[in-house]
């Protein structure tokens, strides 16, 4: 059986009932997840805690999910002289 544990997973999904049956799964593999329901939530979450692996919705309430993985990876990227 596939483990994940220590892995620390957030996981960006606005319907209710698939954020809770993917998160158990995780879970049940040994993850550690940390749920969003929203861009907003995610940013949070990103912004006060470390994850290995980011779960992402296209389509969310306020927004598109390939947005937030954009910011991130822009914000880490160095400006070039």
């Amino acid at each position: 059986m596939t483990t994940l544990a220590g892995l620390n997973i957030l996981l960006v999904e606005d319907d209710v009932m698939l954020r809770k049956r993917i998160a158990a799964q995780l879970e049940r593999l040994g993850a550690d997840v940390t749920t969003a329901e929203n861009l907003q939530i995610a940013r949070q979450h990103l912004a006060d805690l470390d994850f290995e692996f980011v779960l992402l919705d296209v389509n969310l309430p306020d927004g598109l999910g390939p947005d937030l993985l954009r910011e991130k990876v822009f914000a880490r990227t160095p400006a070039s002289s």
